[in-house]
This record gives C-alpha cells, structure tokens and sequence, in this order.
C-alpha cells in the first residue's frame, strides 16, 4: 500500500513517526509532504525522514486562503504522482479533498475542538474522523473515538527514553511561547511580552530558565532561548523541574511525561484532552496572566510534591489508554 501523510505541524511529525516506522517494517510505501511551518522541516532533517514539500505557513486570512489553493494542488500532484492508496492528515481541508478528488480515502486524526473551521472544511471529504473520547464535541456519524490522546503517540515508553541534555543546568523550568498565528488562535488574546517577561523573572529566583517559542523572543528574553536542537525537545521537557506557557501541546507532552505542567491560555478550558489530563492531576490551567501568576507561584511552594504525585498519576494514565501508534496503523491499513 502506498500512503501519504500531511505533516502541517511540528506535532504531526512525532505522531506519525512511529507508525510510518511500523508501516515500512511491513513493506509498505510511505510518503510524507511536509508544510513549511516552525520547526516541522528541522525535524524531519534531524531524524532522516524523507518528505516531499508541501505548502509554506502563511499568517493572515488571505494569505492562508491562498496558501490552502497551493497546499491543495501540491498534494493532489503528489497523490498521482506516488500512486497513493490512502491520504492521513490531522484535518487538513486541502489534502482531504485532493484525496477525495482522486477517488482515494482520506482519514483524519483530529483532538482541537477549537479548530473547527478546517475539520468542518475537511470533514465532507473524509472517510473518517478519529479522536480522543475526551473531545467534547460529537463531529457525526463519521466520528469514532479511542482511549488516549495525541501525546501517547510518542511519548509511551514504548517509543520514547528520555536522555538528559547534558548542555542544560541541572535545575531548570521549560517555558513555551506560540505565535497565535494558528487559524483557529485568531480572535483570542495573545500573551503580552510583559507577562512573558514576568514569567520568567518568577523562573529565574528559583531555577535556571530555557524558552522555546515560535516567531522571535523580545530582546530581553533572547538569554533564555533554548540552546538545544528542536529534536532534543522531549528529553528537555522530561528532566524540566516544571513546564509553563501558553502553548498547549507542549504543556500536555509534559503531563503526559510526569512533568509539573501549567497551560495559561484562554483555550485551556476548551480543550477536552487538558480536561482529560487534568483528571489525573497531571496538568493545572489558568484561563488568563493574572491567574496563571497565580497559580504558577502556589505551583513553585510545592513543586517536589506535585513532581512526585505528577509521576505516580503517569503510571495510572499508561495502564487507562491504548498503544495509540498501533491503533493509527490498523485505522490506515482498514481502509
């Protein structure tokens, strides 16, 4: 069989990279078109993945539409090219109806109730629609639900051993920033530089501070930028003393890990995989600054004790979800 997979996101290419290993291992083809977005060509190149290039990320609802149109035409091409049985995607609108314009299913893998604008777009042209259980949302008869979320993809012991960065102190916090550049971040409050700024003075008293961010630091924050390949990000995240910032999938790969985590955004409540986590008490959430300061300091009295009880509540997350990589080769190799 030969399958496609649209990585749009740096996320897309750890939750795909594991069943496109599998898929190989069982003789079959498989092409990834990589968009141009943050970091997702640096990672492809840091773990020797073949892509084909996709789109390149535009900001701005016109630029995007076009963008669509050429990301559209790219996979379409790509998809007669290569002879591709099935299309993958976390609901990408454009490869959904290249694929179902080409008389080929197309399957999508989605966890982003806030996304709604591209999974409605894509949604007539898929097969199916595969999600957590803990999405809020109910997206029709096309809608079948799993129990786990994205992060237990790649993060499982399974597929994952963190090895310690020994460039890095042996004391430290992982601060995430996005660029609220997303589709669907459009409309919400972007964190503010002086909140940012905050943050990480409130860091700094107590550990050494590393930030990864999307876009460009203000200069007063450039000193903390993570000196680490993106690649390296989960063995990061995973020795962090606590994790904060306004960028989620960062937050729940750190919940999912064990990790101390903190997701300040307006979305945090939103989001059934952060309700999901916080169940577990693996993760805390903070709607807006001024809460998340707040918690962000009863987080730092405490933070052995919420570290020890984060890794103990791991442990039961494992044993309550499905190998999730398993579950994406069987959904593709059933079509």
């Amino acid at each position: 069989m030969n399958i496609m997979f649209d990585i749009a996101h740096p996320a897309d290419v750890h939750f795909y990279k594991n069943a496109r290993k599998k898929l190989i291992q069982q003789g079959h083809k498989v092409l990834f078109m990589a968009r141009d977005k943050d970091v997702v060509l640096h990672l492809l190149n840091d773990y020797k993945i073949p892509y084909q290039t996709g789109s390149t990320a535009q900001k701005g609802f016109l630029r995007l539409s076009l963008e669509l149109i050429h990301w559209f035409l790219r996979a379409f091409n790509l998809i007669r090219k290569y002879k591709i049985d099935i299309a993958v995607s976390l609901s990408s609108p454009s490869t959904a109806w290249a694929a179902k314009l080409n008389g080929i299913p197309h399957i999508m893998f989605d966890d982003t109730e806030t996304a709604l604008t591209q999974m409605r777009m894509a949604r007539p042209a898929s097969k199916w629609i595969f999600t957590p259980e803990c999405i809020k949302d109910n997206w029709g008869p096309k809608h079948i639900k799993y129990t786990s979320i994205h992060d237990m993809a790649y993060l499982r012991p399974e597929y994952f051993t963190p090895t310690p960065c020994r460039e890095l102190d042996s004391k430290y916090a992982v601060v995430r920033f996005v660029s609220w550049d997303a589709a669907h971040d459009w409309g919400a409050e972007k964190t503010a530089a002086e909140f940012q700024k905050k943050i990480c003075k409130i860091l700094a008293k107590k550990m050494t501070v590393y930030i990864t961010a999307e876009g460009t630091l203000p200069d007063t924050l450039q000193q903390f930028k993570l000196p680490v390949s993106p690649s390296r990000l989960h063995d990061v995240i995973a020795y962090a003393q606590i994790v904060v910032g306004d960028g989620a999938t960062t937050a729940t790969e750190a919940a999912v890990l064990g990790v101390p985590s903190l997701y300040i955004s307006p979305f945090s409540e939103k989001l059934g995989y952060c309700s999901f986590l916080k169940k577990y008490n693996l993760l805390q959430t903070a709607p807006n600054s001024e809460k998340g300061i707040e918690v962000l300091q009863d987080m730092l009295k405490n933070i052995s004790s919420i570290r020890l009880s984060s890794q103990k509540a791991k442990t039961l997350l494992l044993k309550d979800t499905i190998d999730l990589t398993e579950y994406i080769v069987k959904q593709v190799l059933s079509q």
